[in-house]
Order: structure tokens, then C-alpha cells, then sequence
């Protein structure tokens, strides 16, 4: 899976999944398939590599991944997804205007605080030694993306930007 999503092989990504992989494995540093995929985003070529990773990215999310913070960190790094690279992906679209006209999860804030005071370099090790059910030991130990507080989200055109979820 880690492979194949870092080289953007959406087929190869498809045979897996079909063949039932785990869409939220992690290497040794807590890395999911997600996270391979999207943390080679560069700032300078944001919509060249995403037109790349957005295949990948739909592959996974229908699969059912842990998303992590992925729209915090298109936002970090560019202005999120524009418009033209959405098209036809209308469940992509949808979780993902919910995700910036509403707050992160109380479950993703505190994954995001627990990893961001690891100070120890083995994410997994420190993971599982929390006082936590295993559910929720995996759930903290998949690496999220890093960035700073400040940063604008770009609502795709086609959607009211007055539209919240209850």
C-alpha cells in the first residue's frame, strides 16, 4: 500500500485494496498510505503533484481511510483543491466542504496534541503505551501532517459557502 501510494499507482492500489489491505496501515513511523501520499506535496508545484495525488487520494478516501488532517494540510501548503480537479468526485466533495466549514473532530485534535508532544522518535512505540483501548492506540499512532495555525480555506465554487453540517 505504501508503495503503491507513494508512486501514485492508482491501479496497483485498487488490486490491493480489493484483495482487502488495510487502507489505514502504518510503516515504523506511523506512516499511513494517505500520509505517504500527500506529505511529498510541494508548495512550488502544488497543483501539478496534486493533479497526481488526487487519484490517489479518491482511491483511498472511498476505501475508507482515516483522512487524517488532509484539508488542513492542502491548506497549509496551497489553497486547497481547485475546482477543475473535482470534477465528478461529488463524494469527495462533500466530506470535504464539510471538513472546512466545520470544526475538526475532538478525536483529531487530540491525536494531533499527543503526537505533537512525542518527543520520542517511535511514534508506534509511544502510541501503544498509552493508557488507551487498542482501537484508539492506532488511532493516535497514524502520523498526521504538521503545519502552522494560520491559513485560508478555499471553498470549492459550486457549493453554497454558507452551507454547515448540523
Amino acid at each position: 500500500m505504501h508503495i503503491a501510494s507513494h508512486w501514485k499507482l492508482v491501479e496497483l492500489l485498487q488490486m490491493l485494496i480489493h484483495a482487502k489491505a488495510n487502507v489505514n496501515c502504518v510503516d515504523l513511523k506511523g506512516r499511513t498510505p494517505l500520509y505517504i501520499c500527500v506529505s511529498s506535496l510541494s508548495t512550488r508545484l502544488y497543483f501539478e503533484d496534486l493533479r497526481h495525488q488526487l487519484p490517489c487520494i479518491l482511491t483511498l478516501f472511498r476505501a475508507g481511510c482515516d483522512m487524517l488532517n488532509l484539508v488542513e494540510w492542502l491548506m497549509f501548503k496551497g489553497s486547497g483543491i481547485p475546482d477543475v480537479l473535482l470534477e465528478g468526485a461529488d463524494d469527495f466533495v462533500a466530506w470535504y466542504v464539510t471538513q472546512i466549514t466545520n470544526p475538526q473532530s475532538l478525536r483529531n485534535i487530540s491525536r494531533k496534541v499527543i503526537q505533537m508532544n512525542i518527543t520520542e522518535s517511535n511514534l508506534l512505540e509511544v502510541a501503544f503505551k498509552l493508557p488507551l483501548p487498542h482501537s484508539l492506540q492506532m488511532f493516535v499512532a497514524r502520523k498526521m501532517f504538521f503545519r502552522e495555525n494560520n491559513f485560508r480555506h478555499h471553498i470549492p465554487n459550486n457549493v453554497d459557502q454558507n452551507h454547515r453540517i448540523p
